[in-house]
Parts: structure tokens; C-alpha cells; sequence
């Protein structure tokens, strides 16, 4: 069979920690060292040149410290945290209550258990952080909040983070194409315009929650399952009477 391509000890080492992160509620205190992170691996991650990534890390730092500050400093927010095995923060995800721009009079805008500013350092993608990081936001909502749903948006053009947001359950409510999101371009940050997604999800773990919260993709593979087992069964019911029948067959034919 084939074989995964053996990882330096180093890299093992470093997966293993990640897989072993754990999470939590970060102090007031913490706050701006994780704006400084989320800048750092959400805005910068992209960004080479050391002189354009200092000017824009100070620019973009402050502004991220005092919206983090006014968004998860009460005690009906969180920012959650992930710290590998050495204490190093690796990912974040907030939860607030929030109120989101509807673009028509039909669509409440809330205020909703909004989750946002989920950011995973870079050696920690692809082994599971961020889905873990969104199962804790998810249960802060759910257990702290006492709300039964969970509301995000998320840029159009972000196709990673949108495909995890569906895989997770989460549903597409309504477009923003009037939403303006803050990009780094050319040394400079600009806001620019950008289709937000609002999506949202029912986390409140009962049954009814893990139907609503299938994608068609899940529904149609349930399905195929089904249609399988009820074929298997009947193909187990045909099986006995089909052996009676050869045995009589063969028991009919005369010897040579």
C-alpha cells in the first residue's frame, strides 16, 4: 500500500503538539497578544517584505487591540485560545454578541452569538485546530450563552475557511455585497470591498439540530447507505432460498 512520506522529527513533534493543544478562555490582560497574533497569521500571512510588514503589523495591531478589547472583554464574550504543548498560542476564535447588517428589512440582524476572528498558526493547519477551535466557540454558544445558534460571516472570496464552515454544518442566511473587509495591498492596508457570506448554524446538539445542520453532500451519502443495507438484507433474505433451489437442482440432474 501506499506510504505517507516520512516527516523530519522535528515536524512529528510539532504535529503531535498541535494535536495536544488545548483550549481556553484567554484573560483581559491576553487580549492584545492575540490581536497581535491574529494580525499577524490573518492579515500579514501573505506578506514578505519585512519593512511593509512592520509598518502594516503596528497599523493593523492597534486597531485589532481595541476591537478585540470592546468585543471580548465582558463576561458574555470569549476569546478561546489554543496553546500547543509548550504554552505557544496556535489558533483563536471569539464569540460575542453581535448585531449583522441585513440586506433587506425580512432578515433580522440580530444581536446574534457571533463567531469570528478564527485564525490557526501556520504549523498548526490541517491537523484539526481550527475545527476544534469552532467545537469550543460552538460550546461556549451553546452552554454559557444559552443560545441555540451560531452566526458567521465569512468573505466569498475565502474559499478554505467557507468549506470548513460548510463541512461544520453551517448554512449560507444571506450575502452583504455592500461589506468592506481591511487587506493588505502593496505595503498598504486598504478596505476593500468584498461579498460577505452571513451563515449560520443550530448548536444546540439535539437531534433535530444534527438534521437541520446536514448538507445535501451528507444527506445523499446517508442515503447510499441505506439503499446498501436494505440491498445487503435482501440480498441475505434471497440467499437461503436460492441455496435450497441449486441444491434441488443439482439433487435432479442424473448421474452420468
Amino acid at each position: 500500500r501506499d506510504c505517507a512520506r516520512p516527516q523530519p522529527r522535528r515536524e512529528v513533534a510539532a504535529a503531535a503538539g498541535v494535536r495536544a493543544a488545548g483550549v481556553r478562555r484567554a484573560e483581559r490582560g491576553e487580549l492584545r497578544a492575540v490581536a497581535g497574533f491574529f494580525v499577524e497569521e490573518f492579515f500579514l500571512g501573505r506578506t514578505t517584505d519585512p519593512t511593509d510588514r512592520a509598518r502594516c503589523f503596528k497599523s493593523l495591531c492597534a486597531d485589532q487591540s481595541r476591537d478585540f478589547s470592546r468585543r471580548y472583554g465582558t463576561s458574555d464574550s470569549a476569546m478561546l485560545i489554543a496553546e500547543d504543548a509548550d504554552g505557544e498560542l496556535i489558533g483563536c476564535v471569539g464569540v460575542n454578541f453581535g448585531r449583522v447588517p441585513a440586506p433587506d428589512e425580512s432578515s433580522a440582524d440580530g444581536p446574534f452569538a457571533l463567531v469570528a476572528n478564527l485564525a490557526v498558526a501556520r504549523r498548526g493547519r490541517r491537523r484539526g485546530l481550527a475545527k476544534k477551535l469552532m467545537a469550543a466557540a460552538e460550546a461556549f454558544v451553546r452552554e454559557d450563552l444559552e443560545e441555540e445558534e451560531a452566526i458567521l460571516l465569512v468573505d466569498q472570496k475565502n474559499v478554505p475557511a467557507r468549506r470548513l464552515y460548510e463541512r461544520l454544518g453551517y448554512k449560507r442566511r444571506w450575502a452583504d455585497p455592500d461589506a468592506k473587509a481591511l487587506e493588505v495591498v502593496d505595503g498598504s492596508v486598504v478596505a476593500q470591498p468584498v461579498l460577505n457570506l452571513c451563515m449560520r448554524k443550530n448548536v444546540s446538539g439535539s437531534a433535530g439540530a444534527l438534521v437541520e445542520n446536514l448538507r445535501w453532500q451528507d444527506v445523499a451519502l446517508l442515503a447510499a447507505i441505506v439503499a446498501g443495507v436494505a440491498w445487503r438484507d435482501r440480498l441475505a433474505e434471497l440467499a437461503d432460498p436460492l441455496s435450497r433451489l441449486l441444491d434441488e437442482l443439482v439433487t435432479a440432474i442424473p448421474a452420468p
